[in-house]
């Protein structure tokens, strides 16, 4: 009995303990769709190039930005509906006092397709909070015919969680629904104490002829 309560006790432990995060490379090589991080150290990913995903595709753990900075770029295309772009593609765990830099662009043809610095999709679960994020986010998606091209904002894409005690400053030019902090808000999605500062332009859509996306 005590063996069993010592083991249950040690998983216990290990399922709260923060893998610490202090370079780039640590970054890429640490930070998975799940788990408890903590960045240590700002950290520049330099110019990721052209992109076909988000830097990390999923994540429903905890990452605790510790007020350190993420500096990046990238440059995201894709041809699909519903698809997330950004650092983190879709969000169900929590993202806290994380600083993003940086700038992102979304081209392609598709629907409804999520853009951000900081998340693509933030799930009905997911919150984000005090974080600070700062730059430019340019998405020329050409909508399908069922569709209106992409969700573009500086923090979240599209929401149906929790953004609060945000702050962005920058640009965000989207082909659909653009927003300075959230691109689109649906049912159930909660935006408290945030502020935005900059220009938001959404362009109106050119649609597109197009059955073949998945």
């Amino acid at each position: 009995l005590w063996l069993t309560f010592t083991a249950m006790l040690l998983c216990s432990i290990a399922s709260f303990a923060q893998t610490q995060i202090w370079t780039a490379s640590g970054f890429l090589d640490s930070v998975g769709t799940s788990g408890n991080y903590k960045l240590m150290a700002d950290i520049n990913l330099g110019d990721l190039g052209e992109r076909t995903s988000a830097i990390i595709s999923s994540f429903y753990g905890t990452f605790d930005g510790n007020g350190k900075t993420i500096t990046y770029q990238a440059s995201f295309s894709g041809s699909s509906r519903n698809r997330s772009y950004g650092f983190f593609g879709s969000v169900s765990g929590t993202i806290d006092s994380l600083n993003v830099n940086g700038s992102v662009t979304l081209s392609g043809t598709g629907s409804s397709m999520n853009v951000a610095l900081l998340c693509g999709t933030l799930s009905n679960g997911g919150v984000i909070e005090y974080c600070n994020v700062s730059g430019n986010v340019n998405s020329t998606v050409n909508p399908t015919e069922d569709g209106y091209g992409s969700n573009a904002g500086l923090i979240v894409g599209t929401s149906s969680g929790t953004v609060r005690y945000c702050i962005g400053t920058g640009n965000v030019v989207g082909v659909g629904y653009a927003g300075g902090l959230i691109g689109q808000m649906n049912n159930g999605s909660i935006a408290n104490a945030c502020s935005f500062t900059g220009s938001v332009t959404a362009n109106t859509p050119h649609v597109q002829n197009t059955n073949n996306l998945s």
